[in-house]
């Protein structure tokens, strides 16, 4: 479960109060994709559990149309999926 400190870096435009699931799928996409930093933080000092990295991952790997910064964060998400799903 995502904390809710987490949850207004990442969706600060949201109510935070409202479940995570009911923020639009591809705006989820792109915001784990753009604050992809903080989670992964979130993950090393066991504040989110593998279960939420899968589940950001799988959302993730929903959206083709997430729009990327950069080469490289392309090639971190796309092996995230890889390493999490196949």
């Amino acid at each position: 479960m995502i904390p809710d400190n987490l949850k207004k870096k990442c969706f600060w435009d949201y109510n935070i109060n409202v479940p995570i699931e009911e923020i639009p799928a591809p705006v989820q996409a792109q915001r784990y994709v753009d604050f992809w930093p903080y989670f992964h933080e979130a993950f090393n000092q066991k504040i989110i559990n593998k279960n939420d990295i899968k589940y950001i991952v799988k959302v993730i790997s929903e959206f083709e149309s997430i729009n990327y910064c950069e080469d490289v964060r392309a090639y971190v998400i796309k092996n995230l999926i890889n390493r999490w799903f196949k």
